[in-house]
């Protein structure tokens, strides 16, 4: 639900804004998420730099990664949702993981030796929850400001 609330905040506040997001930044959205589209569309119509923003960006991208993770699993035989090998790719040190896995894969090995047997569970905990959300309020506020500016 956080993951999908953040896009119609983004959807609503392109439509407030009167300039919508137009083909020119279909290949973004579908290439690198609609996050990073959003990001590419805010940058070239009001030279607002999602980097700029307080909050981790890095945590709102993996909040919609593992959104899709949850809601499109890849097997239908496991009864949880894991990262997939792409995914770790992208996330050498996944946020939403068990701390007997995090601890299990960030022990001594080094970040280029590092290889996954099996991709760790997507694992959302009340604190991480209430973390992701706080970085959604974070980054919300902010774009807020600047928006005004």
């Amino acid at each position: 639900m956080l993951a999908a609330t953040f896009q119609l905040y983004f959807k609503e506040t392109v439509s407030q804004r009167g300039c919508p997001a137009n083909s020119l930044f279909k290949p973004d959205y579908k290439t690198n998420g609609w996050l990073n589209g959003y990001k590419d569309y805010f940058a070239h119509h009001y030279q607002i730099q999602f980097d700029d923003s307080p909050a981790d960006f890095k945590v709102l991208e993996e909040i919609i990664l593992a959104r899709n993770r949850v809601q499109h699993p890849e097997s239908i035989t496991r009864d949880s949702s894991h990262y997939s090998f792409t995914d770790l790719e992208k996330l050498p040190h996944p946020f939403f993981i068990n701390s007997r896995e995090e601890s299990f894969f960030y022990s001594d090995i080094e970040e280029g030796m590092r290889s996954w047997l099996i991709p760790p569970t997507v694992h959302i905990t009340h604190e991480k929850l209430f973390f992701a959300l706080s970085e959604v309020n974070k980054f919300v506020e902010w774009l807020e400001t600047v928006k005004k500016t």
